[in-house]
C-alpha cells in the first residue's frame, strides 16, 4: 500500500506541475488518493495530498477550500520545514481574505518556530510573509521597509530567486 500511495503523489506531482489545465483531474486523483491513504492508514502520504489540494484551490483563487486544506497540514505535519512552509502560505490566504487577525495569529506562530529554529530558508519566508501582510494591510511604508529588506536578505545570501522584487 505505501507505494501505491507513493504512485499516486509522484503522479499528483508531475499534474500539478503541468498546469491549471490538468487541475480536475489532478483533484480527482487526489480525492482517491486521499481515500486510499484513509483505508491504509498513512497519514504522511495523506497530508502531503492535503497540500497539493490546498495549493490547487489557492491557484484557483478558492481561498476557504485552500485554508481548510492548509490548517489541516498544519495541525498533522510532524515535518517542521514543510508545517512552517504551510503556515506561511496560510498567513497569505489570510490576507488576501482580510482576516488580518487570524494571520497575525499565525506569524506568531511563525515566529514561534523561526526562534526554535532559526534556519535562514525560515527567515527569508518569514520576512516576505510580513511584508505581503503589511501591503494586504494597506501599511504601504511598512510593506516596502520590509520588502526591501527581503531584497537585502536575497542580495546578502546570495539568492537571486527574489531579486526580479528589487524591480517593483
Amino acid at each position: 500500500p505505501a507505494l501505491h500511495a507513493k504512485v499516486i503523489i509522484s503522479l499528483a506531482r508531475a499534474y500539478y506541475r503541468k498546469g491549471s489545465v490538468v487541475y480536475d483531474d489532478l483533484l480527482k486523483l487526489l480525492e482517491d488518493g486521499v481515500q486510499f491513504c484513509s483505508e491504509n492508514g498513512l497519514k504522511d502520504i495523506q497530508t502531503e495530498m492535503y497540500n497539493i489540494f490546498g495549493l490547487v484551490y489557492q491557484n484557483r483563487g478558492e481561498f476557504i477550500k485552500s485554508l481548510h486544506y492548509f490548517e489541516n497540514v498544519a495541525k498533522q505535519e510532524n515535518n517542521i520545514y514543510r508545517k512552517f512552509k504551510t503556515i506561511t502560505d496560510i498567513i497569505h490566504l489570510f490576507a488576501l481574505s482580510g482576516k488580518f487577525v487570524k494571520a497575525m495569529e499565525y506569524l506568531g506562530e511563525a515566529e514561534l518556530i523561526f526562534s526554535d529554529y532559526p534556519a535562514v530558508f525560515f527567515k527569508r519566508r518569514l520576512i516576505r510573509v510580513a511584508g505581503l501582510i503589511k501591503f494586504e494591510c494597506g501599511d504601504y511604508e511598512d510593506a516596502i521597509i520590509k520588502f526591501n529588506e527581503f531584497i537585502q536578505f536575497n542580495i546578502n545570501n546570495n539568492n537571486t530567486t527574489y531579486l526580479l522584487w528589487f524591480h517593483l
